[in-house]
């Protein structure tokens, strides 16, 4: 995949994915080549440990302590999580199984505002509080109806916490769901006709603002599905969704020659983790707000409940947005990454968390 150009430095993660796209497989020989391409100075005397898991541990703390978090943003294996059980620290990834899909979203293009480190052998960040997580829900996107029955299931729950705020509604849809820009859809809908089209939705979403949105997949089948499913087909391309009229944005889905709804199923599912895809719901601990969240699960949803979602300010990569990374944390665990999670407040408190 092509990748921006104007990376910041290279990363563990970007290294892994150089490396095993070149079918570099053999995990000592990889440690090597990571250190090569990652750069960093090693200490005096420094020698890479014989055993895998303590050359992975060794070369993760060496990038930690640069300024890196992406040892702490690579998806796990299911069989690294049943491992990591027994294994200190926890969050240890690479030291076995690999994949490339298992990083995903490319070089650094901007680096934290406050930069990871690495003391008495636990990992101590400066993350930003977005919110204690309420309610999770697996959610798989899929390409029923050209991606339609998915917006449909998604916009009915995120109205019930939007209501007809449309500033809301759409950072909510078009860029923490879809990963698009706010003001480019906010300008298409303020013509007379996408706005009536709008209107028209949020009239029909009104009527079922507090039923579960993940059960308008069945809803849609009865026999007034079709003239509802138009409305919200009308939304779709109001909103430039289901066409290729917005900008590409970050999401790099003209590579894929799709429209955004397609793109979250096709390229754009494997950097939030493809079928364990969660949407949840975050109160802020400051102001109270809550918000919807799209998280790259590595838990079952039920372990997300009562973990605290953070945003790691400054960070982004080629297919994240600026202000949009974070991580579910909960009992010291990494729960799962959030790649489009820009700010839904102005709540910017600054939490030191150890890993």
């Amino acid at each position: 995949m092509m990748y921006a150009q104007g990376r910041s430095r290279m990363t563990l993660g970007a290294s892994y994915e150089i490396l095993l796209d070149k079918d570099c497989t053999v995990h000592h020989d990889l440690f090597y080549a990571l250190l090569g391409l990652t750069g960093h100075v090693l200490p005096p005397g420094f020698t890479l440990k014989e055993e895998d898991i303590d050359a992975c541990r060794q070369i993760s703390f060496l990038c930690i302590n640069a300024g890196d978090y992406s040892p702490l943003l690579i998806q796990p294996f299911p069989k690294e999580l049943e491992e990591s059980k027994d294994i200190i620290p926890r969050w240890l990834k690479g030291y076995k199984y690999y994949s490339i899909h298992t990083w995903a979203i490319g070089h650094e293009l901007s680096p934290p505002q406050y930069p990871p480190k690495v003391i008495n052998g636990k990992v101590t960040l400066d993350l930003e509080q977005v919110g204690v997580v309420r309610w999770s829900h697996r959610f798989g996107f899929d390409l029923e109806d050209a991606g339609i029955t998915c917006f449909l299931a998604i916009i009915t729950h995120v109205f019930a916490i939007t209501g007809r705020d449309i500033d809301e509604f759409v950072h909510t849809v078009g860029t923490r769901i879809y990963g698009m820009d706010t003001p480019e859809i906010l300008k298409r809908l303020s013509t007379p006709e996408h706005h009536a089209i709008l209107v028209s939705a949020f009239d029909w979403l009104d009527g079922y603002a507090y039923i579960d949105g993940f059960a308008m997949r069945e809803a849609i089948q009865k026999s007034e599905g079709i003239q509802k499913r138009n409305v919200i087909r009308k939304l779709a391309s109001a909103m430039g969704l289901s066409t290729n009229v917005l900008s590409q944005g970050k999401n790099f889905r003209n590579n894929y020659n799709t429209t955004p709804l397609e793109y979250a199923m096709f390229g754009g599912g494997t950097p939030h983790n493809w079928r364990f895809c969660c949407l949840v719901t975050a109160a802020c601990r400051g102001c109270g707000k809550h918000a919807l969240f799209r998280i790259g699960a590595w838990e079952d949803p039920s372990s997300m409940l009562g973990s605290t979602l953070y945003r790691i300010p400054g960070l982004e990569y080629d297919l994240t947005l600026k202000n949009g990374i974070g991580m579910a944390v909960k009992d010291g665990r990494i729960l799962g990454r959030m790649l489009y999670g820009t700010p839904a407040c102005a709540c910017h408190e600054i939490e030191v968390v150890e890993l």
